[in-house]
Formats: structure tokens, C-alpha cells, sequence
């Protein structure tokens, strides 16, 4: 595997774990109208541990007597004025008419505790728990407590990030050209090996048409005139002497065709 690939991989990787914790802690809550809480104790041991976070939905005074169920853990406040949260399992519930207005009262206990605690009331409970990221806690606690470090850590991750980025593409970069050049020699010693043949080729075509046309020059030529045949020549024979009979074999028929 190309260290390119493997850089992207490791990007990606990054990326999504930090989105997908992004969306449990922040987006969750926010989108249930409930909160993300670091448990700081071990009340509710073996499920949560110190320093995780657990993520609780948000519910109404109105609706908490009949949407919540035995078993349930719900986060309240254990006094009605007291910010502080506790994170208990729902062990007992006591219907009626109660001078606050609400219709129950809830007995919750921490998995890990011998003793219930004391009764609340509707009014007092924040959330109904929903689940936890482990550890994740003490991070978000520790990063609250040094802002300036989270802040330039982020900064320099960043820039990491981007550089990394920008080397692995331009590695990758040149991993596709030192692939290609080999390529490109071996197409041209292809065309160069190809060449040859054309000019082996191009003295064959040069001959055949020059003989061929050698060939066929003497038919563009006539043969000579043949001399045209004389008319035979007709020598009379000396004339005879006067009165002499003139033999008739040694007279020309034109001669005897006048007379």
C-alpha cells in the first residue's frame, strides 16, 4: 500500500472519530434538550465509572411520573435549590397528591450503594440517561481547565493536518509520473524499433516502381517503320533494230496494255 493511501486512510479516520464524538456530546444532547455530565464518583459502579460521561436526555416535571419506569437512571437535584446533579437508578415510586403540585414521588439508589436515597420530587429531576463515552469525561474536565492549551494544540493539529495533506498529495503526485516515464521510454523505443521497418520498407517500394516502370518504358515505344517496299522498276530492253519483231516475253505488260 502507497504511504499516500495510507496518510489518507489515517486522515479519515481522525476526522470521522472526532465528528462522531462531536455528535454524542454536543449535538445529542442539545438536539433531546439534555445535557453531557462527568461522573465523579462510583456510585453507580460497574456501569459508570469516574471520568466518564454520561449523556442524559431532558424531561418535564409534567411528564416525569409517567414516562419514567422502575429501573430507569435519572439525574436529579438532591435538594431543590442545589445545582449539584446525582445520577441514581430509579428503585421505587409513591403515587399521590402532594402539596408541590406533582403526582409521585421517586426513590432512587446508586447501583454501588447499600442505602436508598431520600425521596424526590418531580421538580428536582433534570434527565433520564441515555449512555456514556468512557474516560471522555476527565478530557473535556482537564481541557476546561486549560483553554489556552486546547487552543493552540487545535491550532498546531491543524496545521499538521494540512501539511500532511499537502505531502501525501504531492507525493502521490510524483509516484503517478516516476509510473508514467517508464511508460513513455517504452512506447518511444517502440517507435523506435517500428522505424526501421519504414525505412527498410521505402527502398523495396522505390525499386518495385522503378522496375516496374522500366518494364513498361519499352512498350511506350514504337518499333521502327519498316522501309516501305519500292514499286519494281521496269527496264526496257535496248530498242531493236528498225523493223526487228520485238519478242513478247521481254515487252512490259504495261507497255502492251498502251498499245
Amino acid at each position: 500500500m502507497k504511504p499516500g493511501i495510507i496518510g489518507q486512510a489515517f486522515a479519515y479516520a481522525i476526522t470521522i472519530t472526532c465528528l462522531a464524538l462531536f455528535a454524542a456530546v454536543v449535538v445529542v444532547p442539545l438536539a433531546m434538550r439534555g445535557a453531557s455530565l462527568t461522573v465523579l464518583s462510583g456510585s453507580m459502579r460497574p456501569l459508570l465509572q469516574p471520568g466518564d460521561l454520561a449523556v442524559v436526555r431532558g424531561v418535564t416535571p409534567d411528564v416525569v411520573c409517567d414516562q419514567t419506569k422502575i429501573g430507569n437512571i435519572v439525574t436529579f437535584m438532591p435538594n431543590p435549590n442545589d445545582p449539584a446533579l446525582i445520577t441514581h437508578r430509579l428503585t421505587g415510586k409513591t403515587i399521590g397528591a402532594f402539596p408541590d403540585g406533582t403526582s409521585c414521588r421517586l426513590i432512587t439508589q446508586g447501583d454501588a450503594n447499600s442505602a436508598a436515597d431520600d425521596p424526590i420530587s418531580p421538580i428536582q429531576v433534570r434527565g433520564v440517561y441515555m449512555f456514556k463515552v468512557p474516560k471522555l469525561g476527565w478530557v473535556r474536565q482537564w481541557a476546561a481547565q486549560h483553554v489556552g492549551i486546547v487552543v493552540a494544540a487545535g491550532v498546531a493539529a491543524t496545521a499538521v493536518y494540512l501539511l500532511w495533506g499537502q505531502w501525501t498529495r504531492r507525493k502521490a503526485a510524483k509516484l503517478v509520473l516516476d509510473d508514467a516515464e517508464p511508460m513513455y521510454d517504452e512506447v518511444e523505443s517502440t517507435y523506435d524499433e517500428t522505424e526501421p521497418m519504414y525505412d527498410a520498407a521505402e527502398p523495396s517500394y522505390d525499386d518495385a516502381v522503378e522496375s516496374t516502370y522500366d518494364a513498361a518504358e519499352p512498350m511506350n515505344y514504337a518499333p521502327p517503320p519498316v522501309p516501305h517496299a519500292a514499286e519494281p522498276t521496269y527496264y526496257a530492253p535496248p530498242p531493236a533494230p528498225y523493223g526487228a519483231p520485238v519478242p513478247a516475253a521481254n515487252v512490259p505488260r504495261r507497255a502492251l496494255a498502251e498499245e
